[in-house]
């Protein structure tokens, strides 16, 4: 980890700031467009770090797909691969406590509630690093999985509604190899609960993808219900999904 100090030097500021007689504010742009602005007054110093985000210690599957992608054996925030995990929004990166429209953090309620990124605007339909919360709590190895990537995961698998430690979900075994990933029947989080299977919902559950879907309104996600085929499907940008993420070979 290599990490480098700038430290500031708080007399000058205190020296600049009494002869201008005026508060200063240091004014710092964020990677995802947005400000955050300081009074230098109660700066002490500016450290810039540079981090491997996450060990690489997660554990993955090798399901002899044709495109070599490796499956984690656990969702995002989870420790077995029974356990639901964290649920996040699409394009966030922390888990919260309610799933709305208003908290979701590219919402934009000045514009119909349309959204301030992965728009018609800035045409990006795909999740960029800061924005993956695989990525940003696993490490630069690993991140959402595509659209492609599911529907490889789809075709190249056999796909078994059942239980694990008393947690229903999918247990996904390979054509090829016959290794296997277990997929937990997790739900997904709107407004401030979780819907999950058995309840009366259109879907059992659903695992984000990391595209946008052709309105941008929406995104991509892995469609789960028991009672129908396992496809690709929308969901709404600001409920909470499961994530379980994928990497290449090394």
């Amino acid at each position: 980890m290599k990490k480098i100090i700038l430290t500031l030097a708080v007399a000058l500021l205190g020296i600049a700031a009494t002869q201008a007689q005026e508060v200063r504010t240091m004014v710092v742009k964020n990677a995802d467009g947005t400000i955050t602005r300081f009074e230098t007054s109660k700066v002490q110093n500016v450290s810039f770090e540079e981090i491997d985000i996450a060990p690489k210690t997660h554990e993955y599957v090798d399901l002899g797909l044709t495109s070599g992608t490796l499956w984690a054996t656990c969702n995002v925030g989870a420790l077995k691969p029974e356990e639901y995990g964290d649920y996040f929004a699409w394009g966030e990166t922390t888990p919260k406590k309610n799933y709305t429209g208003g908290n979701y953090k590219w919402s934009d309620y000045n514009k119909g509630y349309g959204y301030i990124k992965y728009n018609d605007a800035d045409g990006k339909t795909e999740l960029e690093h800061y924005d993956d919360a695989a990525t940003v709590n696993w490490g630069s190895d690993w991140c959402i999985p595509s659209k492609e990537q599911y529907e490889e995961l789809i075709d190249q698998c056999n796909w078994t509604y059942t239980t694990m430690n008393d947690v229903k979900g999918y247990l996904v075994s390979s054509k090829s190899n016959g290794n296997s990933i277990f997929l937990p029947a997790a739900g997904i989080y709107s407004y401030d609960r979780v819907h999950k299977d058995g309840e009366a919902v259109t879907f059992a559950f659903s695992y984000a993808s990391r595209e946008v879907k052709d309105n941008i309104l929406t995104a991509w996600g892995l469609y789960i219900n028991p009672s129908s085929e396992v496809k690709m499907y929308w969901e709404t940008r600001y409920f909470g999904s499961s994530i379980r993420p994928v990497r290449v070979a090394e």
